[in-house]
């Protein structure tokens, strides 16, 4: 992930849907953004669990 202009950035993605989950899915698979910088939220437990299972990402349910 060297040489990239998202070295070093930390993502929050706020309501983590269909496109959002398509828009990180990209960065990471591009290696773009190292998983563990990623953050993404979503309301639902178990759309949560899926997310850090298949992109081994952090998520929360809260926005702040």
């Amino acid at each position: 992930m060297d040489g990239n202009s998202l070295a070093g950035v930390r993502l929050g993605v706020v309501g983590t849907g269909v496109m959002a989950e398509a828009m990180v899915a990209g960065l990471i698979g591009q290696r773009l953004i190292d998983p563990a910088r990623v953050c993404c939220s979503h309301p639902r437990e178990n759309r949560r669990a899926a997310l850090q299972q298949q992109y081994e990402l952090a998520t929360t349910a809260s926005n702040v």
